[in-house]
C-alpha cells in the first residue's frame, strides 16, 4: 500500500486517522494522483474481498458477487449491479474511459454529476430502464460506499486530496463555484 507516513494506523478510531493525516506533511511531488488513488484504492477493495471470502458461504458451488463484501450498503450496490450486467459494463466502461484533453479518469468529485444529474450526456443512458439503473445507482452516498468499500484512512485522504485540488489551484487558475439551482 501507498502511505506516505511512516507508521501504520491500526486504531479504528475514526478521528485518530483523520488527526493523523492531517498533520502528515507532505512535500513537493509526494502528493496523491488520480491514478494513484486509484491503484491505493483497489488495493483497498481486495483487501475487503479478501476478508469477505474467509467467511462467504458457498452453496452448490455457487458464490454471488454481493457476497464478496463486507458491508450492506456495498452488497445492496453489487446486487444491483449483478441484477443489470449490460448496463454494468457500459458504466464500468464509461467510468474507466480517460478523458482526452487532460488524460485522466474522471474526477471522483465529478462522477456523481455526471452519472446522476446529466445521465453522462449520452443517448445511451436516456432509455427508462438504463435511466432507472442509474437512479438506483445514485441513490448510494457515494462517500459513504468508498468509506465502507475501503478504509478510513483512504476515506479521509482521498477527501483530503480533492479539498486540497479545490482550494489550492495550480498557478494561473482561480476557485471556482458554480451556483446550480
Amino acid at each position: 500500500m501507498f502511505y506516505e507516513n511512516k507508521s501504520l494506523i491500526f486504531n479504528s478510531d475514526i478521528s485518530n486517522v483523520i488527526m493523523a493525516i492531517l498533520f502528515q506533511e507532505l512535500k513537493l511531488g509526494q502528493g496523491w494522483t488520480n491514478y494513484r488513488l486509484l491503484v491505493e484504492g483497489v488495493s483497498e477493495v481486495l483487501i475487503h474481498i479478501g476478508n469477505a471470502l474467509k467467511n462467504a458461504e458457498i452453496h452448490n458451488y455457487e458464490l454471488k458477487t454481493w457476497e464478496l463484501a463486507e458491508n450492506d450498503d456495498t452488497r445492496q450496490v453489487l446486487k444491483i449491479l449483478e441484477a443489470h450486467p449490460e448496463e454494468t459494463v457500459a458504466l464500468i466502461a464509461t467510468l474507466s474511459t480517460l478523458n482526452d484533453v487532460t488524460g485522466e479518469f474522471m474526477p471522483f468529485k465529478d462522477v456523481r454529476k455526471m452519472m446522476c444529474t446529466q445521465h453522462f450526456n449520452s443517448d445511451y443512458w436516456s432509455t427508462t430502464n438504463r435511466t432507472r439503473f442509474l437512479q438506483e445507482v445514485c441513490s448510494f452516498d457515494p462517500y459513504q460506499l468508498l468509506r465502507t468499500a475501503t478504509s478510513d484512512e483512504y476515506y479521509v485522504r482521498t477527501i483530503k486530496y480533492y479539498l486540497n485540488k479545490l482550494f489550492n489551484p495550480p498557478d494561473g487558475e482561480s476557485i471556482r463555484f458554480n451556483y446550480i439551482s
